[in-house]
């Protein structure tokens, strides 16, 4: 269970609010105008409301309102793989940097909200919480965790 804290923290830590934009290699970088489209994702001890289940292509604002009385963040990575996200938290490090890619983060205290923009290619991509509870669980672990598609 702690390899959660490891694994995939240090796969995103290479995340950047300058260039969220993420693709396959072979996709190169999004080109043209894409559609922007705001989400917003409501956190609470232990779940996310109203995270998406099917996107289309492009820029989308992602608003994480956090209702909980804990601090809870939004990570959000691309996943390359064939794995769930559920199987993916569990992995160690170097498995689990070769079945996603990261895309950004954003955190927000509770009663606050926080936003991030991304530009998103066709494919899966794997969302999760990392603060850890009162007794040091990882909230990933308790039910903040899930997945989208992105046409």
């Amino acid at each position: 269970m702690r390899r959660l804290l490891v694994a995939l923290p240090l796969l995103l830590s290479g995340c950047t609010g300058d260039d969220p934009t993420i693709g396959r290699p072979e996709d190169g970088p999004i080109t043209g105008a894409p559609a922007t489209e705001g989400l917003l994702v409501t956190a609470v001890e232990y779940e996310f409301r109203g995270a998406p289940v099917l996107l289309s292509a492009g820029e989308h604002t992602f608003t994480l309102q956090n209702d909980g009385e804990e601090p809870h963040e939004l990570y959000l990575a691309y996943i390359t793989g064939p794995q769930s996200i559920e199987e993916i938290i569990e992995l160690p490090e170097k498995q689990a940097s070769k079945v996603t890619q990261a895309v950004n983060r954003v955190e927000a205290e509770p009663g606050g909200s926080a936003e991030l923009t991304a530009s998103l290619v066709p494919g899966r991509f794997g969302y999760v919480c990392f603060i850890e509870s009162p007794d040091g669980t990882p909230h990933a672990f308790l039910g903040m965790r899930g997945e989208f598609t992105v046409e």
